[in-house]
């Protein structure tokens, strides 16, 4: 196998509570496989060290090596017929007594059990097709619940029987779980703001409390329940039973320069608080039309995404961020107490390497003796990892599988299914050669809500992609690709550094990206607000259906409404999950586009009453 049609896998170790590097040195067999990545990080002063890789020619380099060609990197070329869910993370989940291993697979739309000690599945339990089932808590009763993130509910399943006890609808989109001992129940977060409070028990939901939009995990610290978000990488203290938000904690950046975007997994720390991993944005220096823009140079750091690491210990403490450059979608986070006592975490990156789910190499490198596992190899893309008895877990896509890591050894425990290989899947969660990935700006197939201040365009916000993205050309804010072979050209293959896909590739990629799916309307919309805001919307007075018309409420066309130039006319399908709005984001709010957003040229507003305003976003809050 060539260094072309190698891919690798990062699952970083990082170390709380230390100053600087034990003086242990590296086991002397400790030889990291070929063009495979460290990354280690202090949570003390900001320390990073990539390391030095080992490479068959005896040379040493920077990580990860920018790539100009991908297609060789690939397995066989496979189009899903159905594509699988976008990576999310934060889908295993280890038992206390550490007997079994519960393996959410949103591709198959299944739980899987596996008995640790037998090495071997248990029970194979199938839920409703397109259910997506996600995280995963267990209770004091030793049953586990499981969020459903596409089937609006939560499936509470017995691990020892192996089977689904009941289910119970949340909300349209639930991401998150807890469980509060104290309490003896259960908090979900959604992503339409609820955060819902539900027995252990099969009985119906105790209250729903309308939080803030974009919740993704929640996590009880003894008498204090932190909640994320998202997009905007912020982490709330929150009163479940009220909803009112006690403390919204900034992630601080690693550098002045770089902003915390994208929280993708939230968990506990052993120690108490907890720990988020995350994605950091930096600014754009190059301008887009040099090869490899968004990478920032030759070196690590300069990416305009990069993974990072922040430590919460307790409400009242000043959290501590620490880089991880050159990390791509870090979607998953374990911690655990090592041998000698300090607190520590396994992150998952499964977008750092160039393309090659068929064979990953990882590397992974504690202090010393514990969780020392250079060179180990794996097949599947590391999408979740965990920690028992100091013996790290991984879970792999493609194939679907559990990977025990102890020592130098590594073993498989098959989890079983029909494949769900996808071209498309792997091109857009993959770094291109930039050290970024499509899914870096479009995580769960949407967007990072992010305004990038481009050199030779000015501002703009992250496109979103679900609903659907063939059929809407010309692509951009400003319309000026005329198709997606002219997109993939423009950003895969110049901005993030790709190279030039052949047509079916490009074709796959396209396949993939239409097929996100579009987001449920929200549970609690004003029926009545709604109906007088549509008649405005639709009313030639107003006139907002001049462009917003069709089943995607968009006429596709690139049009100039007094906001600084031409600009396409975006669908207005899920439009209230898709904050800041306009394309350089300049209403945070929907509200706010009719104020500081506003103009007559868009649409006939600015003599509309309060209230009409009011009933206005009430509508395309339905939408």
């Amino acid at each position: 196998m060539t260094r072309m049609q190698r891919g690798w896998l990062v699952v970083a170790f990082l170390a709380m509570g230390c100053n600087r590097w034990p003086t242990e040195s590296p086991r002397p067999d400790a030889h990291f496989a070929s063009d495979a990545a460290v990354v280690r990080v202090d949570a003390g002063p900001a320390v990073f060290d990539a390391g030095v890789i080992d490479r068959p020619d005896g040379g040493d380099a920077a990580l990860p090596p920018m790539r100009a060609e991908l297609e060789s990197s690939l397995p066989s070329l496979t189009t899903a017929p159905t594509a699988p869910p976008a990576l999310s993370g934060g889908t295993l989940l280890v038992t206390e007594d550490g007997a079994r291993a519960v393996v959410a697979d949103p591709e198959r739309d299944r739980v899987v059990i596996v008995d640790l000690a037998a090495r071997t599945v248990t029970s194979d339990i199938a839920l409703s097709p397109g259910d997506e089932p996600g995280r995963a808590i267990e209770d004091a009763h030793g049953l586990v619940h499981v969020v459903l993130r596409r089937g609006g509910a939560v499936a509470t399943i017995d691990p020892v029987l192996g089977t689904l006890a009941y289910r119970r609808a949340v909300c349209p989109i639930p991401r998150g779980i807890a469980y509060d001992r104290a309490r003896d129940a259960l908090y979900v977060a959604c992503m339409g703001g609820e955060l819902v409070t539900l027995p252990t028990t099969s009985a119906p939901a105790i209250r729903s409390v309308q939080v803030e939009d974009d919740l993704r995990d929640v996590v009880v610290d003894g008498a204090t329940v932190f909640v994320s978000r998202f997009r905007s990488a912020d982490v709330l203290v929150v009163d479940p039973s009220s909803g009112a938000i006690a403390q919204r904690i900034a992630l601080p950046p690693s550098s002045p320069e770089r902003v915390p975007a994208v929280a993708w997994r939230m968990t506990h720390l052993l120690t108490g608080g907890v720990v988020v991993v995350h994605q950091e944005a930096g600014p754009l220096r190059a301008p887009t039309t040099e090869p490899g823009a968004y990478g920032g140079g030759p070196s690590c750091g300069g990416e305009v995404m990069q993974g990072a690491v922040t430590y919460i210990r307790s409400a009242a403490s000043v959290p501590d961020t620490q880089p991880m450059p050159c990390t791509v979608l870090p979607v998953d986070v374990a911690t655990y107490l090592d041998p000698r006592g300090i607190e520590s975490q396994l992150v998952a990156v499964p977008g750092v390497a160039p393309l090659q789910p068929e064979l990953q190499l990882a590397a992974l490198m504690g202090f010393g003796r514990p969780l020392t596992f250079p060179g180990f190899s794996a097949s599947g893309r590391i999408v979740a990892v965990a920690v028992v008895n100091g013996q790290a877990l991984v879970q792999t896509r493609e194939p679907a599988q559990l990977v025990t890591w102890t020592d130098f050894a590594a073993e498989p425990i098959p989890l079983g299914g029909e494949s769900r290989a996808d071209t498309g899947f792997d091109l857009f969660h993959s770094n291109a050669g930039a050290r970024v990935a499509c899914a870096s700006c479009h995580p769960e197939g949407g967007d990072d809500g992010h305004v990038w201040s481009f050199p030779d365009s000015g501002l703009r916000r992250t496109i979103p992609l679900r609903g659907g993205i063939l059929g809407t050309e010309p692509f951009h804010w400003n319309g000026e690709l005329a198709d997606f072979d002219a997109l993939a050209h423009d950003v895969f293959d110049v901005r993030m550094g790709g190279g030039s896909l052949s047509a079916p590739y490009t074709a796959a990629l396209a396949h993939y990206v239409d097929q996100q799916p579009p987001l449920p309307t929200r549970a609690s919309i004003d029926a009545a607000a709604a109906a007088r805001g549509q008649a405005l919307f639709e009313s030639t007075d107003v006139g907002c259906a001049d462009c917003h018309t069709g089943e995607r409420l968009s006429n596709e066309a690139t049009t100039d409404v007094g906001t600084g130039g031409g600009f396409q006319v975006p669908s207005l399908r899920g439009v209230s999950y898709r904050a800041p709005f306009m394309h350089d984001g300049c209403a945070a709010t929907l509200r706010d586009r009719f104020g500081v957003c506003g103009g007559d040229a868009h649409g006939s507003t600015a003599g509309l009453t309060s209230a009409q305003v009011d009933d206005l976003t009430a509508y395309l809050t339905s939408l």
